[in-house]
């Protein structure tokens, strides 16, 4: 059985987020991060957040998909690069440029020497051609260097993510990369793509100057 940890953006995800939606979909099977520092990120803390997902989550599963949305990609990137736990793959969608300008002004200084380096599990990147808070060329180079399957798609408020994870791939055209991500399937050798199929991602919306989940 596959079990997951979600892994919101700033604040958390409201009911509404498709992270949100996804969660009640599969009920006991997922659990979700509680860093004590939603609002004001301590890259440390959402870390942490993420051990203690995992570690509640793994007794009762045989294997954990990551889930993570806007900031939580560069938590979970963080979080795979120094634990020696090895889950089955991560989702990270619609993660922010942090050489940008909107990202520094929110984040605190421990999130600022966030750089994209290769990982030792299999991760699926997926963004929009229209987030303003990472161009997709840029995407595309942090799923290259954190050696990730990579899926653009045309708009970041994509109507699909509102619908249960997984049977996307017909509807959105993609190549099938991240819904075999939330759906399981077989485990990667070593750092590499996940095989999978396409789901859309959400971009990271500003609300009153900060990132907020859509």
């Amino acid at each position: 059985m596959i079990g997951y940890v979600v892994v919101p953006g700033i604040d958390g995800s409201d009911d509404a987020h498709w992270q949100s939606r996804w969660e009640q979909t599969w009920g006991e099977r997922a659990v979700r991060i509680d860093p004590d520092s939603w609002s004001v990120p301590e890259l440390g803390d959402w870390v942490q957040a993420i051990e203690r997902g995992v570690g509640l989550l793994e007794p009762r599963v045989d294997d954990i998909v990551l889930v993570a949305h806007s900031l939580g990609c560069w938590a979970v990137a963080e979080w795979l690069a120094t634990t020696t736990r090895r889950p089955l793959r991560a989702l990270l969608v619609a993660p922010p440029d942090p050489s940008g300008s909107a990202f520094r002004s929110v984040v605190t200084a421990s999130f600022l020497g966030v750089s994209a380096r290769p990982l030792p599990s299999a991760t699926v990147l997926v963004a929009s051609v229209d987030d303003p808070f990472c161009d997709v060329d840029v995407a595309r180079e942090l799923g290259r260097r954190w050696g990730s399957a990579f899926e653009a798609i045309p708009h970041r408020r994509a109507p699909q993510l509102r619908e249960r994870p997984g049977g996307l791939a017909a509807r959105q055209g993609g190549s099938g990369a991240a819904d075999r991500a939330v759906r399981g399937g077989r485990r990667s050798r070593g750092r590499g793509p996940a095989a999978g199929v396409a789901l859309p991602a959400a971009g990271v919306a500003r609300r009153g100057g900060r990132y907020a989940s859509r």
